[in-house]
């Protein structure tokens, strides 16, 4: 029995699998009747390197190359055959193929309910009820393949126009969800893979070709699986010509000229090579040879840690049109995002109210893609909408404790993965891009900790063979019919870098005029070189004339979220449930749109949103007359995000790196602590092409006008309340006399801002700038009717004699730092005047919660919770005109000097 087992198991071993390329075989039993076709298609699971290796070696959309790369990839067993599908149809028509079946599961959600409904009944054992209730409310998916579309055939040309929606899902993975267990059977989280694409393209007839191909995400599985496999789609599409017609299929050459392919690269680089490179990039000539060299290094040297490494990569066919071409590589499941407490009175564990849906993904979409200029002229380019977005790698699954003195990393705690959730991605960008077809172009980029994350795309255009004898009329029919769109407007690159300095920059910018934005740009680069500044923020983009264009790079962070709270104090502890799960995305997000563009220069709007990575700080929630438990060891942990907002209108020249604004640095563990440096925003905007194109003409009234330069600056410095502050439209004495004693080193700086504003000065040229800590607290005091946020931040050190505790214990955050809005006529400030002060509050009538006791109920415990104390203040003053300076008192001890810098 045992050798028969044996040898079972070797001739498994050793019989071969299905043939990967069986797609590409003649059907020689089912042969096709003349006038029709036959789509094959083949989905292929590839390694990402050796997939990227032969893509980068595709210097066209030759089939031939591919045909023979896939026989070379199949005799060295890098390739496994996923699924088939074949469709038959005729020229035009709609054919549709494929088979799907249910899978059905468990939500967790449901699961939750079940398992609390058991421990009501006390039994193991499911009544008839609650098992009629599991199968009435099974989930289901489907799981298979199934595609759709039509073909158009042009046998004069040797191609084909596919219009094909496709759509595949493996079954899923099973992930156990330990939080609520069953005895009689397991309700795993089921997480699926879609794999999806929409292409309309014109490909060649009887030989191979990519459709699509894009990597698969990790679900956490194996933590050092990034990305490790690509699926591929390949086709062939087979025509039988019908001899009996007297007229042939075709299409016109407008629709041949639009055949193309869209590829993307991105790359995990060291932050110095990247910097270097950037800084001396002029133009988007030399990024092909740029991106080849480090995909050589990465191919060669993949395991080096210090090397370039391949992170993602993505191919798509693409053609001329409105429509938006597509590919999807997902992770899809549903998992708790809102939560309530039990209502069972034997265990507690936080039951789901919602289920959410959990999406990561890695997609590719281009959209609008249209030639500007006839097919053989050498200045064609190629434009299109552009969206790329990708994880920023496996998925990280994180437990998350029910009990204020419990640890997160108890085995029955709840599990959810770190990111899913709200749709936040850690690649995202939306633009307008132009590409130069076969050549590749930096589309986005930036600073992730000590290394660069930079996305390349790249457009190649199909070729076809020539018409040896042009049809007479009445011969063909045409299919589709297209011109050549107007020329798409200058594409540029913004490159956003911030640099943190010490202190001793703060007399750099005192003495700086409007016009040494460009000097200082360069002095801070050559610091940050010499290791005297540290390079905080790098991210890069392409867009073009008139368009708006989104980066986020980053990471999402998950903590304990929602409005509060809901906690349960019993006999040994304080049990509770989060009402959300929180998230929030780190790294920064860039809004840019180039609204106006002239030989000088080009007019900017520009919003920047950046989020430190978190500190953890722990707020006390204990029962003082439970043994063990005290404010260091009961409670929970809420994030503190180093955060800046920067929103402005600018004016700037081409190709020069302009500091735009300054703000202060503080340590995010120190909220409202002492300044430990400046971090200047420089922006550099680039055109795209060399030499550059000729400016556009300017519709009436979209003209640049030319304005005056100046830097808003304000500082915040101590003045004793002895000395008395004139009102701010009579304080340009002293103002003058405070400036002049920081700049001699006599009177220390607690707080400043600046923006640089070349020739943005006039009406219409506001801004606003906020800097400091998001700091994420708790406030456990019960309010009377609708409860408002002011109240958390404006409530005092002392609690007031009989406040109530709520055991809905409610979640709050606010910026400890300074925020500040800039109109035509005046400015408004808000700052925390000192760090926040952490308090205890104790309520001695606080009822126990679980297990639940009906009224009237007399026990009673004491619950003390940690809280902050705000110190705010609000002023405003109007706007100050070039030469300035006013001083308006902040508090008793503290002004604030503001100026406008003239040339």
């Amino acid at each position: 029995m045992a050798a028969t087992s044996v040898l079972a198991q070797t001739v498994r071993k050793l019989a071969p699998g299905p043939d990967p390329l069986k797609f590409l075989l003649s059907d020689e039993n089912h042969k096709l009747d003349p006038g029709r076709i036959r789509l094959s298609l083949g989905l292929l699971r590839i390694p990402t390197q050796v997939f990227a290796e032969a893509m980068a070696q595709q210097e066209d959309g030759d089939s031939q190359s591919w045909h023979r790369w896939l026989e070379k990839a199949r005799a060295d067993k890098k390739l496994t055959l996923v699924t088939t599908e074949d469709a038959e149809t005729g020229p035009g028509q709609e054919f549709r193929e494929g088979y799907t079946k249910p899978y059905r599961f468990v939500q967790q959600g449901e699961s939750s309910q079940l398992w609390d409904d058991i421990q009501r009944e006390g039994s193991t054992q499911l009544s008839p009820q609650l098992w009629g209730n599991l199968v009435q409310n099974l989930s289901e998916e489907r799981v298979g393949t199934q595609m759709n579309g039509a073909i158009h055939v042009a046998p004069d040309r040797g191609a084909a126009h596919l219009d094909l929606t496709f759509l595949h899902v493996d079954e899923p993975t099973l992930r156990p969800a330990a939080v609520w267990k069953h005895a009689l059977f397991d309700t795993p989280r089921a997480i699926f893979r879609p794999w999806s694409v929409y292409a309309q393209t014109v490909v060649p007839l009887e030989s191979p070709f990519l459709v699509a191909a894009q990597v698969e995400p990790s679900d956490g599985g194996d933590p050092n699986n990034t990305a490790s496999h690509v699926l591929a789609l390949f086709g062939k599409i087979t025509y039988m010509p019908n001899p009996e017609s007297k007229r042939a299929p075709t299409f016109t050459p407008e629709r041949l000229n639009s055949a193309g392919v869209l590829r993307s690269w991105t790359l995990d680089l060291p932050k110095t090579q990247f910097q270097d490179w950037l800084l001396n990039r002029t133009s988007n000539e030399n990024d092909e040879p740029k991106l080849r060299e480090w995909l050589a290094t990465a191919f060669l040297r993949p395991e080096d840690p210090a090397s370039p490494r391949l992170l993602h990569v993505a191919s798509l066919a693409t053609s001329t049109g409105g429509g938006p071409n597509w590919v999807a590589g997902e992770l899809r499941w549903n998992d708790p995002a809102g939560f309530e407490p039990s209502g069972n009175s034997r265990i507690f564990r936080p039951l789901v109210s919602e289920d959410s849906p959990y999406i990561v993904h890695h997609r590719l979409e281009a959209s609008m893609l249209f030639p500007a200029g006839p097919p053989n002229d050498p200045n064609l380019r190629m434009g299109a909408e552009l969206k790329l977005e990708a994880p920023g790698g496996p998925l990280r699954w994180q437990r998350w404790k029910h009990a204020m003195e419990g640890r997160e990393e108890e085995p029955d705690n709840l599990e959810l993965a770190d990111k899913g959730l709200y749709g936040l991605q850690g690649l995202s960008l939306n633009t307008e891009l132009t590409w130069v077809p076969g050549k590749s172009v930096l589309t986005a980029a930036a600073l992730r900790g000590d290394r660069v994350h930079a996305a390349f795309t790249q457009y190649l255009g199909r070729s076809f063979q020539e018409l040896k004898e042009r049809p007479t009329q009445g011969q063909a029919v045409p299919a589709f019919a297209e011109g050549v769109s107007p020329p798409p407007g200058p594409a540029f690159q913004a490159t956003l870098w911030r640099i943190e300095t010490p202190l001793t920059w703060t007399d750099k910018l005192l003495v700086a005029g409007p016009e040494q934005a460009t000097p200082l740009a360069a002095e801070l680069f050559k610091a940050v070189e010499s290791g005297q500044a540290r390079l905080s923020t790098l991210s890069t983009q392409s867009l073009r004339l008139a368009k708006n264009s989104s980066s986020k790079i980053g990471e999402p962070v998950n903590f304990y979220g929602g409005s509060y709270v809901n906690t349960a104090s019993h006999a040994g502890g304080i049990y509770f449930n989060m009402r959300m799960l929180g998230q929030r995305f780190t790294g920064e997000e860039v809004e840019l749109a180039v609204q106006k563009f002239n030989a000088d220069g080009v007019e900017v709007a520009m919003t920047l949103q950046s989020t430190g990575e978190p500190v953890w700080r722990h707020w006390g929630v204990w029962q003082p007359g439970v043994a063990g438990t005290n404010a260091a060891n009961s409670g929970l942990r809420r994030p503190q995000f180093r955060v800046s907002n920067l929103a402005a209108q600018l004016r700037l020249p081409l190709n020069q790196p302009q500091v735009v604004a300054v703000e202060p640095v503080r340590e995010a563990s120190s909220p409202g602590g002492p300044l430990t440096g400046l971090r200047w925003c420089v922006l550099r905007m680039s055109v795209e092409e060399n030499p550059p194109p000729p400016v556009p003409p300017s519709e009436a009234g979209n003209e640049i006008v030319p304005r005056r330069s100046t830097r808003f600056q304000l500082l915040v410095l101590k003045l004793p309340a002895s000395e008395t502050v004139p009102p701010s439209t009579e304080s340009q004495e002293l103002a003058q006399r405070l400036l002049g004693e920081v700049k001699a080193g006599a009177r220390p700086v607690l707080d400043v801002l600046s923006v640089f504003r070349p020739g943005t000065a006039g009406p219409g040229y506001g801004f606003s700038i906020s800097s400091g800590t998001e700091y994420y607290f708790m406030d456990p005091r019960g309010q009377s009717g609708d409860r408002e946020k002011k109240a958390s931040l404006l409530a005092p050190a002392v609690m007031p004699q009989g406040t109530p505790f709520s055991e809905q214990i409610y979640f709050e955050d606010h910026v400890v730092g300074l925020e500040l809005k800039l109109s035509e006529r005046n400015w408004d400030l808000t700052r925390d005047n000192a760090p926040p002060q952490v308090v205890m509050d104790t309520f001695t009538d606080v009822r126990y919660e679980f297990p639940y006791v009906p009224s009237p109920d007399k026990r009673r415990t004491t619950v003390s919770v940690e809280r902050p104390v705000f110190q705010m203040a609000s002023i405003y003053g109007r706007h100050l005109k070039a030469g300035e300076a006013s001083v308006t008192r902040l508090n008793e001890d503290t002004v604030v000097v503001v100026s406008e810098v003239g040339p």
